[in-house]
């Protein structure tokens, strides 16, 4: 039996709920059988509209906008992400959770340096499959300094480092 533990992890893609989902990325943060290895987990919804909010988001303060949102009374499926970043809105998306392991050079590096690194691996796979994306170039003096968006929602705007789509600039994806 090895007793080796592989440098990554890609697990199966599923579907689950809000409260599934984030619970699954809180187990992979913080109770995966290999904490030594990185573990990527792709996702999707089941209960829609489903929205996540930032660990440090006041939900209360939230339930407005996201009825505006959705514009309709429907029952809302809402979860708090163990991670921080905006209100996001998962009704069009498929979800990505990354963990770099500490002892990664990547995990050490400033944050804003192994987001773009990250990035630019992954628009490397999407325009591979040809989808002709790039990384949201940098604003001047801001470049690394997230732009404030309505109400801390993420996806209403690319910041510096996500990926967009070449032709119209849409971002496609980021990261918390």
């Amino acid at each position: 039996m090895s007793t080796h533990t592989p440098t990554s992890v890609i697990l199966p893609y599923e579907r689950g709920s809000t409260a599934q989902n984030m619970a699954a990325d809180f187990a992979l943060l913080g109770h995966f059988p290999s904490p030594d290895c990185w573990r990527w987990r792709w996702y999707g919804w089941t209960n829609y509209p489903a929205f996540t909010i930032g660990y440090r988001q006041d939900y209360s303060a939230l339930k407005s906008l996201i009825q505006s949102i959705i514009r309709s009374q429907d029952d809302v499926d809402v979860c708090r992400r163990p991670t921080g970043g905006g209100l996001v809105d998962h009704r069009r998306d498929v979800t990505l959770a990354l963990v770099i392991p500490p002892q990664d050079p990547l995990f050490r590096a400033p944050p804003l340096d192994a987001y773009r690194k990250i990035h630019q691996a992954l628009a490397t796979a999407l325009c591979a499959q040809n989808i002709d994306c790039c990384l949201q170039p940098c604003a001047g003096t801001t470049c690394g300094l997230p732009t404030k968006t309505p109400a801390n929602q993420c996806f209403v705007q690319a910041e510096p480092g996500d990926i967009i789509l070449a032709a119209n600039a849409k971002k496609i994806l980021g990261s918390a």
